[in-house]
C-alpha cells in the first residue's frame, strides 16, 4: 500500500533574507516617516548649527582649507553620531519600554534581518543629513569639488558604524527612561572634545591628547580629509581606531543583550 503524499511533513524552508531585509527596512522608514517633526529635525538640524556656527570661521585658513569648508565636515560628524545613536539607542528603548522587542522575538524573522534593516535606515538618513549640509554650505558661497562631497557622504554613512553598536550597547545598557539623556550628555561632550565646535589646531593643541581617544574625532578625520583638510593621523589610522571601537562597543552590545534576553525570557 503506497502512502499519499500528504502523509508525509512538508520541508521547513527559510525565506529569502533580501526580500525580508527591503520590507523591514521600508517598515523602518515609514515608522521615521509617520514622525515627521522628529525625522525633519534630526535630518536639518546639523545644517542649521552650520549655519550658526561655522560661518564665523569663513575665510580664515584652518588645516590648509577655508574654515567654512572644516568646520561643515565636522559637523557632518556630529550629524553622523546623532543619527546613528538615537536611530539605534533611542529605537532600542522605545522597542523595551513599548515591549515590542517581545513580539519581535515571536515574529517569523531573524534578528540579523530586524537589525540589518535599522542599519539601513540609519545610513540612508546619514546620507540624507550630509546632502542637505553640503547643499547647505555650497548655496551660502563654499565651493567644493563635487567628488569631494561624494566622499564625505559615503564617508560619514559608512564611518558612523562603530555609533550603530554603541547605540545598541546604550540601548541595552542603559534604562530606557534614561537613553534619551545618555544620549545627549555624550553627544554635547564628545562634541566638544572633537573639535566640532573649533577647530582643534586653533586651540594650540591644547585638548589633542584627549580627542584622540574619542570616536567622534575620528570620524570627523575622516570627513576633513574627504574635503582635503591636513589631518592628525593617517587614514588606515583612523579607521583603525574605528574599527576597533565597533568590536568593543559590538561585545558589549552583544553582552547587554543575552543579559537582556535572559531577564524578559527565562
Amino acid at each position: 500500500m503506497s502512502a499519499s503524499p500528504d502523509t508525509f511533513p512538508t520541508p521547513f524552508r527559510v525565506a529569502p533574507a533580501w526580500p525580508m531585509l527591503i520590507r523591514q527596512a521600508w517598515a523602518e522608514m515609514l515608522q521615521q516617516i509617520r514622525m515627521p517633526m522628529g525625522l525633519v529635525w534630526s535630518l536639518v538640524a546639523t545644517s542649521v548649527l552650520f549655519l550658526f556656527i561655522g560661518f564665523g570661521w569663513a575665510g580664515q585658513d584652518v588645516a590648509g582649507i577655508d574654515g567654512k569648508t572644516y568646520m561643515m565636515a565636522s559637523f557632518a560628524a556630529f550629524g553622523t553620531f546623532n543619527i546613528m545613536l538615537g536611530t539605534f539607542g533611542g529605537g532600542i528603548a522605545s522597542d523595551r519600554s513599548a515591549r515590542r522587542h517581545v513580539l519581535y522575538r515571536a515574529m517569523p524573522v531573524p534578528p540579523v534581518v530586524l537589525l540589518g534593516a535599522k542599519v539601513v535606515v540609519a545610513c540612508v538618513m546619514t546620507a540624507v543629513m550630509t546632502t542637505l549640509l553640503v547643499g547647505t554650505a555650497v548655496a551660502t558661497g563654499t565651493r567644493l569639488d563635487p567628488l569631494m562631497a561624494l566622499s564625505l557622504i559615503g564617508r560619514m554613512a559608512i564611518g558612523g558604524i562603530p555609533f550603530i553598536t554603541m547605540g545598541l550597547a546604550i540601548g541595552y545598557l542603559v534604562r530606557p527612561a534614561s537613553v534619551a539623556v545618555v544620549i545627549n550628555i555624550l553627544s554635547l561632550g564628545l562634541s566638544f572634545l572633537s573639535g566640532i565646535y573649533f577647530p582643534i589646531p586653533e586651540t594650540g593643541g591644547s585638548i589633542q591628547r584627549v580627542a584622540n581617544w574619542s570616536p567622534m574625532y575620528h570620524l570627523a578625520e575622516l570627513g576633513r580629509d574627504a574635503v582635503g583638510a591636513q589631518v592628525e593621523h593617517s587614514i588606515v589610522n583612523t579607521v583603525g581606531v574605528l574599527l576597533i571601537y565597533t568590536l568593543v562597543f559590538g561585545l558589549l552590545a552583544l553582552r547587554a543583550y543575552g543579559r537582556e534576553e535572559k531577564r524578559t525570557f527565562e
